[in-house]
């Protein structure tokens, strides 16, 4: 069951917000629409883009193929296509441009998430809707859609990697409206053996890795830990990572992580900061402080 809150009293008529009085495209006026979305009918965010707009204003715009010839004078453009008068630009594969030209507002990604995230950034930015969880939303009331004139907007985020393992995550069309950036190949994850794997290093380097109570090196933790302060190990996992960074996409994580437990290592530099900071984790953000 879905809960929708309508949050009239929060939608301002965007043509308030332009100053010196702009001119606005009028997406709907009267809760009365001339435009129609030209999309794919199966992208679930044009589905959103219709149902949004018509519980916002009881305007319900029809949709019509992407491929539609003539383009119609009023439309939202939703993805890939000819607009006259428009130039695309160089967008990021999760990144979109906003931009009204004459009487059309064309939505546009560097890949189809990217389009889909530019439905969002217009129902979310521009017009005031929140996903909060999968069951709730608010969504504004206003018989008027304007959207001013002078609209030219990229977003494009920093990190494409954005996500989250549990909660409302686990919810697609949750993530979809939120722009959450799920690809995640190189996101959060345990890591540290496939970085320094005990076949290829332990035999050679023991002390890289956790020292028991007892004194005894552990070549497999569950936990994936070593022993932190270890300068050889420091060193070489520097180079590893360094090496993964030349070959990783800038917008793209590049995990160090160990389980999701903890092993410490009783080797003696560790003892050593984690006594002196209290706590078994000093070890580990030395280690990453000095490779990262």
């Amino acid at each position: 069951m879905r809960f929708t809150r309508s949050a009239g009293g929060v939608f301002l008529s965007l043509a308030l917000l332009i100053p010196g009085g702009g001119h606005c495209l009028e997406l709907v006026a009267g809760g009365i629409s001339e435009y129609v979305i030209v999309g794919n009918p199966a992208d679930p965010a044009v589905d959103d883009l219709q149902s949004y707009v018509a519980a916002i204003s009881g305007a319900t715009l029809s949709i019509v193929p992407l491929d539609t010839e003539p383009l119609p004078e009023r439309a939202v453009v939703v993805g890939v296509r000819a607009v006259p008068g428009y130039s695309p630009p160089v967008i990021a594969s999760h990144g979109f441009h906003l931009k009204v030209v004459g009487n059309r507002l064309v939505i546009r990604g560097g890949s189809e998430t990217g389009t889909q995230f530019g439905v969002y950034g217009l129902l979310s930015d521009h017009l005031g809707c929140r996903w909060l969880t999968p069951e709730f939303e608010a969504v504004p009331s206003n018989s008027d859609i304007l959207i001013p004139d002078v609209l030219d907007e990229i977003q494009e985020p920093s990190v494409r990697d954005r996500s989250y393992s549990g909660g409302s995550f686990l919810d697609a069309d949750w993530r979809r409206r939120n722009r959450v950036g799920a690809v995640m190949n190189g996101g959060a994850t345990h890591n540290m053996y496939a970085l320094l794997p005990p076949d290829q290093y332990f035999d050679a380097h023991p002390d890289w890795y956790p020292m028991s109570p007892s004194g005894d090196w552990i070549r497999d933790d569950p936990m994936q830990c070593m022993t932190w302060t270890n300068e050889g190990m420091i060193a070489e996992l520097t180079r590893v990572v360094k090496e993964r960074m030349a070959q990783t996409p800038a917008d793209e994580l590049i995990p160090v992580c160990q389980g999701d437990g903890f092993t410490p290592s009783y080797a003696p530099g560790d003892r050593l900061i984690a006594e002196q900071y209290g706590s078994n984790s000093a070890p580990l953000i030395y280690c990453m402080n000095r490779v990262l």
